[in-house]
C-alpha cells in the first residue's frame, strides 16, 4: 500500500503482542523518527466511528474494521500523506502543534505516535450518536499502560478530556505508580488536566487538553501545550517549516486556458460529480464577469465524502479559495422554494398576503423595494435561468428520485 520503513516504525510490533491479547484492536501509529527522540511524544484521540445508518451494513464495518489491526494507521496515511481525507480532528491537530495545517505533513507525522485510546469501534449518526463506556474507559487505561511499556514515551498528549475522570481509579487499580490528575487551568470551555505515569523507571508527563473536533480554539490550545512541553513543540514547529503548497489554496493554470474538465478543481475535499462553468466564466463579458465564482458542482460534499452537496468554485488571486459556498443537496430545493416565493412576493401589491409552503415571511418589509430593482437589475438573467429551469423540472420523473 505504502512504504512503511519511510514514513513509520513498525518495530515496536512485536513487542505489543500483550496489549494486542489485552484489549488493543489497532496498532498504533508510530512516525519514523520517533524511536530516534531523546523526547518521545505519544497523541491518543479518543474513538474510531462508523457512520453507516444501515444495521446490517453497520455490522459489516464494525467486524471488518474491529478485525483488521492497521487500521489507524491507515487513517493517519489516507489524512496527512495521501490527503484523500480530512477532519477538523486532524487539521485542529496540526494546527494546534505547529499553528498550521498547511505544512510538511510528512515530516511533521515522523516524530511522534499516535493511537486512539477507545479501542471499540463506535457509532455516530443521526439515528445514534455513540459515546465511550465506563468500561471502554477502564480498558482503554489498560491498553494505555501496556503501550507505554513498550513505546517508552516521555510525554504524551490527549486529545479530550473525558479519560482523566479514569485515570486515578484506574492507575490505582493497575498498581501502577502515578501523579494524581490535577486541575491545570479553564480555557476555551474546557478543564485542562495533567497528570504523571512511572513504569519501569520511565516517567510519562500526560496533559488533557479540549477536544480538537469542534468548538475548538486552536491558539489558545498551542501555546498552552508548548508551555507544557516546550522542546518538543518548538522541534515539530522547527521541523514543519518547510511548507509545501496547501491543496485549499494550490496555485493553479490560469482559470481561462485550460479545458473545462481539467480547469475543475479535483484535489480539494469536494470531489466533482457532475459540474459547469459558471456563466461570467463560459460568456466573458457578461454583467458578472469579473466574478471569482468559476464552477459549480454537484458531487461529494467536503464535510462527509458519503454525503452530496453543490458547491460554487471560487478562483482568487491564482488560488482556489476555502469561501467556496458549499450546501447539501436536500437544501438546495429549498433555497429555490424561498427564491422563488419571493419573486412572488415582490411583484404582488401586498407582499405580506402571499406565504408558500416555505413558511417564509418578510423579515425586513422596508428593504422589499431594494429587492425589486436587484430583481429588475438582473432580471434578463434570471428569466434566462428560470425558464432553463422550468424545462428541465417538465424532464424530471419525481417517481424515479
Amino acid at each position: 500500500m505504502y512504504d512503511t520503513n519511510k514514513y513509520e516504525d513498525c518495530s515496536f510490533d512485536s513487542a505489543l503482542t500483550h496489549a494486542r491479547n489485552n484489549g488493543l484492536t489497532w496498532l498504533p501509529w508510530v512516525g519514523a523518527n520517533y524511536a530516534k527522540r531523546k523526547r518521545r511524544f505519544l497523541i491518543v484521540g479518543e474513538s474510531h466511528y462508523t457512520n453507516e445508518k444501515n444495521e446490517s451494513k453497520r455490522q459489516i464495518d464494525i467486524e471488518r474494521i474491529s478485525n483488521y489491526e492497521n487500521f489507524t494507521r491507515d487513517v493517519i496515511f489516507e489524512c496527512q500523506y495521501n490527503r484523500d481525507w480530512n477532519t477538523p480532528f486532524f487539521a485542529n491537530l496540526n494546527r494546534t502543534l505547529v499553528t498550521s495545517d498547511s505544512i510538511n505533513k510528512e515530516n511533521l507525522w515522523k516524530e511522534f505516535a499516535f493511537y486512539n485510546f477507545v479501542q471499540r469501534l463506535l457509532t455516530y449518526n443521526e439515528n445514534l450518536k455513540e459515546r465511550p463506556s465506563n468500561e471502554d474507559f477502564a480498558s482503554g487505561w489498560r491498553v494505555f499502560c501496556d503501550i507505554i511499556r513498550v513505546l517508552k514515551p516521555t510525554e504524551c498528549l490527549f486529545i479530550g478530556v473525558t479519560a482523566a475522570n479514569y485515570f486515578n481509579d484506574a492507575m490505582a487499580t493497575l498498581g501502577i505508580e502515578h501523579t494524581k490528575v490535577d486541575y491545570v487551568g479553564y480555557f476555551n470551555r474546557t478543564r485542562m488536566k495533567k497528570a504523571s505515569i512511572s513504569i519501569n523507571g520511565l516517567t510519562t508527563n500526560i496533559l488533557f487538553i479540549r477536544h480538537t473536533s469542534c468548538y475548538f480554539s486552536w491558539p489558545i490550545w498551542h501555546d498552552k501545550v508548548k508551555s507544557f512541553f516546550p522542546d518538543t513543540i518548538s522541534n515539530l514547529c522547527q521541523i514543519s517549516e518547510v511548507k509545501y503548497i496547501d491543496q485549499d489554496n494550490v496555485e493553479s493554470e490560469p482559470v481561462q486556458s485550460l479545458k473545462f474538465t481539467e480547469r475543475i478543481p479535483k484535489h480539494l475535499a469536494h470531489k466533482p460529480i457532475i459540474a459547469c462553468s459558471m456563466p461570467e466564466v463560459a460568456v466573458p463579458g457578461s454583467v458578472d464577469a469579473s466574478s471569482d465564482a468559476k464552477f459549480i458542482s454537484v458531487g461529494r460534499a467536503q464535510y462527509n465524502k458519503d454525503e452530496a452537496s453543490v458547491k460554487v468554485f471560487r478562483h482568487t488571486g491564482g488560488r482556489w479559495s476555502r469561501q467556496s459556498e458549499e450546501v447539501p443537496i436536500y437544501r438546495i430545493s429549498y433555497m429555490m422554494q424561498v427564491f422563488l416565493a419571493a419573486i412572488i412576493r415582490i411583484q404582488a401589491e401586498t407582499p405580506q398576503l402571499f406565504q408558500s409552503d416555505a413558511n417564509e415571511e418578510i423579515v425586513a418589509p422596508y428593504d422589499i423595494e431594494f429587492l425589486r430593482i436587484q430583481f429588475n437589475e438582473h432580471r434578463k438573467d434570471i428569466i434566462k435561468g428560470l425558464e432553463s429551469v422550468q424545462d428541465l423540472l417538465s424532464q424530471i420523473n419525481l417517481d424515479k428520485i
